[in-house]
């Protein structure tokens, strides 16, 4: 479920012709997964609200579809209760990276 929340956001927030990444990589300690765009980016003063209920980036979804904001706090306490975490590497303009890290 979390890693659907991540995909789902980053094709909602990629414009036509933009492409999608998911990979994994592990460990001994843990598998991290990732999923990267090529969408807008996140600005840092968003960062914060993302995994928080009800928060929302102050991007645009490419096809104008409404968001409750519940969908990556959801994934957030998933995660947290495997005793893993979830995090966001981005740069606006180059699109953002959601990774997903759970111990082994």
């Amino acid at each position: 479920m979390a890693e659907e929340s991540s995909i789902t956001n980053a094709v909602e927030h990629s414009s036509p012709g933009q492409r999608v990444w998911v990979s994994a990589r592990g460990d001994p300690a843990q598998i991290v997964f990732a999923v990267r765009d090529e969408g807008p980016g996140i600005a840092p003063e968003d960062e914060a609200r993302l995994f928080k209920a009800f928060g929302q980036a102050s991007t645009k979804k490419t096809a104008d579809k409404r968001s409750t904001g519940l969908g990556l706090a959801i994934a957030r306490h998933v995660v947290e209760a495997h005793g893993g975490r979830i995090w966001v590497e981005s740069v606006v303009g180059q699109g953002a990276t959601f990774l997903i890290a759970i111990p082994s």
